[in-house]
C-alpha cells in the first residue's frame, strides 16, 4: 500500500505519503498504481462538474472550466508545465543540446503559451460536450488511460539526459502487464466497448511523441512524460465526447 501512497503523492496535491522527493524505495514501482490515481483524479473532476452543473446550475462550459481548473490544481500543473517545456524546446531549438536547455529554462515562450491555450480551450470545449450522465466514468477513464499510457515510454524508452526523475523509477514486465490488465478492465467497466478506440488513440499518440523525442531530443524526460499525459487526455476526451 505504501507504493499506492507514493503514486498519490507524486501525482496529485494529497500529502498521502513521503514527499515526491522523499522516500525512493516506495517510488521505485509506484508506477503501478499511476493509471488508478488517474482514474480517481478524473472521477474528482467529473464530481466537481456535476455539483457545477447540476447543483449550482451553471453553464456546461462555465463547469467544464472548473472542471479543468480542478485537475490543473489537483495535479499542481504538474503535467501542463511538462506540455510548456516540451514545446518550447522542441519548436525552440536547432538541436539537441539547444532543446534541451531550453527545456530547463522556467522561463516560458510564445510556442508553450499558444500549446497551453489551445490545449486547455480544447479540454474544457470537449468536456462540456459529454453527456452529464455519463461524465464522471468518462473522466474517470480518461485519467486512467492518461496515465497508463505514459508508462512504456517512462520505463522502457531511452531518456534524453542522466538526471531526469524518471529514472528512479524500475522495470518490471509482470507489472506493467498487471497495470495494463486492471486497466483495460475497469476502462471497461466505465466505457464499455470505447475502451478499444480509447487504447488506440492514447497508444499511438504515445508512439508518436516518444518518437518525435527521441528524434529531436535522443530520448524522453519528465517534461516529456507530462506532455504526453495532457495530451493523452485531450485526444481521449476528444474521443469519447463525439462516441
Amino acid at each position: 500500500m505504501k507504493s499506492l501512497f507514493s503514486a498519490i503523492s507524486f501525482l496529485t496535491i494529497f500529502p498521502a505519503s513521503t514527499p515526491r522527493t522523499g522516500d525512493m524505495e516506495h517510488l521505485k514501482f509506484s508506477w503501478i498504481w499511476f493509471p488508478l490515481v488517474g482514474l480517481l483524479v478524473g472521477a474528482v473532476i467529473g464530481t466537481v462538474f456535476e455539483i457545477a452543473y447540476l447543483y449550482l446550475h451553471l453553464t456546461k462550459l462555465v463547469s467544464a472550466t472548473l472542471t479543468i481548473t480542478a485537475s490543473i490544481l489537483i495535479t499542481r500543473g504538474f503535467h501542463y508545465d511538462g506540455l510548456a517545456d516540451t514545446v518550447d524546446g522542441l519548436f525552440g531549438g536547432s538541436n539537441k543540446e539547444e532543446r534541451l536547455r531550453i527545456m530547463k529554462d522556467s522561463h516560458i515562450g510564445s510556442f508553450a503559451t499558444l500549446a497551453l491555450i489551445c490545449t486547455i480551450l480544447l479540454q474544457i470545449q470537449f468536456t462540456a460536450n459529454i453527456p452529464i450522465y455519463r461524465l464522471v466514468p468518462t473522466l474517470g477513464a480518461v485519467g486512467l488511460f492518461s496515465r497508463l499510457t505514459v508508462l512504456g515510454p517512462m520505463l522502457w524508452s531511452p531518456y534524453a539526459n542522466e538526471l531526469s526523475l524518471g529514472r528512479v523509477f524500475e522495470r518490471s514486465l509482470f507489472l506493467y502487464l498487471i497495470a495494463i490488465f486492471y486497466s483495460l478492465w475497469l476502462g471497461y467497466l466505465l466505457v464499455g466497448q470505447q475502451v478499444i478506440g480509447v487504447i488506440l488513440i492514447t497508444f499511438g499518440t504515445a508512439l508518436a511523441i516518444s518518437y518525435l523525442a527521441k528524434r529531436l531530443l535522443g530520448g524522453i524526460n519528465g517534461d516529456i512524460c507530462g506532455c504526453l499525459i495532457v495530451i493523452s487526455e485531450l485526444v481521449a476526451t476528444i474521443y469519447l465526447s463525439l462516441n
